[in-house]
């Protein structure tokens, strides 16, 4: 799919009104094909949404934006961590961000979120709780569940394993 096709698919989305849709957890940001049909880019815990109104817009934005911009980053292979750690193992070096994965979840955890077409492709902060809530704020996983882009805290990337 090309960046037009991608933008038309979310201005389709916009337009009709169903580029956010409600779900247990949180809002779904979609997108909508040439045939009507509503397929999910990522989506937004509730927790923010209601905590966070602004970092929730913010963060459906780079949804949106991430999809059109950097698809090729969320395509990323779900096996290319366990791969990293054999290559470091025999001399290679690996780069800072599958370092600090490593260091977080263990080889055999990467190996079944890779079963599942599950790869971690980056980290952020998310607010937490109090009066500062970006004071307090935690590490969050960005996460390819095969080719949809979540944000998921430790727990959720374990609970997918």
């Amino acid at each position: 799919m090309t960046k037009a096709e991608k933008i038309a698919a979310i201005l389709r989305a916009e337009e009709c009104g169903q580029d956010l849709q409600e779900g247990e957890h949180g809002l779904h940001v979609c997108a909508m094909d040439d045939s009507g049909k509503l397929y999910e880019l990522g989506s937004v815990s509730a927790s923010l949404v209601y905590q966070n109104p602004d970092a929730a817009r913010h963060a459906i934005s780079r949804i949106k934006f991430a999809n059109i911009l950097h698809s090729d980053t969320l395509q990323r292979d779900a096996s290319s961590l366990v791969c990293t750690h054999r290559q470091h193992k025999q001399g290679n070096k690996m780069n800072a961000l599958d370092q600090y994965i490593r260091r977080h979840f263990s080889a055999n955890t990467l190996k079944k979120l890779a079963k599942r077409g599950i790869a971690i492709i980056g980290t952020q902060q998310i607010p937490g709780d109090g009066d500062m809530p970006w004071a307090n704020a935690t590490t969050a996983y960005k996460v390819s569940d095969n080719g949809t882009g979540r944000v998921w805290t430790h727990s959720q990337v374990l609970e997918a394993a």
